[in-house]
């Protein structure tokens, strides 16, 4: 009876752990995907200097949690995103405002992919 509750003391501690890492990525990802949507939408009204703001803003956020999300996601995920915040600050920083926005649903696309792969499934349970 002793490695009965052990077992669903162990199933019920990694559910935690997964519940816990699932509201952390969540949390990331929502905050850094707001931050990116209020950039495209400055972008596509041409006011640069807000997008740009908005978009060192929600690197700054990445970069604070790139440790933890660094350990948990895989590193292609996370290339995507690095590379998608190159890509917008180069686009920022050119003023292209036809492309920018592109570049900024692109990079939120990216960002939201880190949420996807993370959600709790039997794809990723089994």
């Amino acid at each position: 009876m002793n490695r009965f509750w052990a077992s669903v003391a162990l199933l019920a501690a990694v559910l935690a752990v997964s519940c816990g890492n699932l509201f952390a990525i969540s949390g990331t990802v929502d905050e850094l995907s707001a931050a990116l949507s209020q950039a495209q939408r400055a972008a596509e009204q041409a006011q640069l200097p807000a997008a740009r703001q908005l978009i060192a803003q929600a690197q700054d956020t990445y970069e604070q949690r790139e440790g933890y999300l660094s350990a948990v996601v895989s590193e292609k995920l996370l290339d995507a995103v690095r590379l998608g915040f190159a890509r917008a600050q180069a686009g920022a920083q050119t003023g292209d405002c036809a492309q920018l926005p592109l570049e900024l649903a692109e990079l939120r696309q990216a960002v939201e992919e880190l949420l996807r792969v993370e959600a709790v499934g039997l794809k990723n349970i089994f």
